[in-house]
């Protein structure tokens, strides 16, 4: 029963993020951000043939790339409208893309034990999918405060989808 079957799964990833910040004015500044995630997932399952899981033998091969950004552009505006109340506030939008690649091919029918590709193999299933999605957002946040004491935060956002 040994070698009878193989479950083997390697990743592949690279990500990371770059931030920029300026300030427009002692009051208002610019914030920008781009943030990156890639990998590639390989999956390899087989099966001999003449085991209890699979008689005739089978070997799954699939393949996930993902490819996903996301950016952000925020204004950050800070006033003192007396010397007791303090008005922050953040107006920003964010933008986020995911590609998402998948491809499967399924063998069965194992003609040579021990030997994995797919030209000994009698059938084959194959399927793929690519989806694409992106997110816009736009949102606000106020924030008072009194004193450094007493606050009150107002928070709005909206975001669009599309695939």
């Amino acid at each position: 029963m040994l070698f009878r079957s193989n479950d083997n799964e390697n990743i592949s990833r690279f990500f990371g993020s770059i931030n920029l910040n300026y300030e427009l004015t002692d009051w208002l500044s610019a914030t920008y951000s781009l943030g990156i995630d890639t990998y590639t997932q390989r999956n390899t399952y087989t099966i001999n043939k003449g085991g209890p899981q699979d008689f005739d033998g089978r070997m799954v091969i699939s393949v996930r790339d993902n490819f996903i950004t996301n950016q952000a552009l925020n204004f950050n505006m800070d006033f003192d409208l007396t010397s007791d109340l303090n008005l922050n506030v953040i107006v920003g939008t964010s933008l986020r893309n995911d590609r998402n690649d998948f491809t499967q091919t399924t063998s069965t029918n194992q003609f040579i034990f021990g030997l994995f590709n797919q030209n000994n193999f009698a059938n084959h299933d194959s399927r793929s999918r690519v989806t694409d999605m992106s997110w816009l957002g736009a949102y606000a946040t106020a924030s008072f405060d009194y004193k450094n004491f007493l606050y009150l935060n107002l928070t709005g956002r909206n975001d669009w989808v599309s695939n």
